[in-house]
C-alpha cells in the first residue's frame, strides 16, 4: 500500500499545480 499513498502524493502534487482544474484539491493537502 506504499506504492498507493507515493502515487496519491504525486497525483495531488499535480493536482495542486492545476488548482484551476482542481479547485476542492489543495484542501486535500491543506493548500490554503
Amino acid at each position: 500500500m506504499n506504492n498507493i499513498a507515493k502515487f496519491f502524493s504525486i497525483i495531488s502534487c499535480v493536482l495542486f499545480a492545476q488548482d484551476d482544474f482542481f479547485e476542492p484539491g489543495y484542501s486535500i493537502g491543506g493548500y490554503g
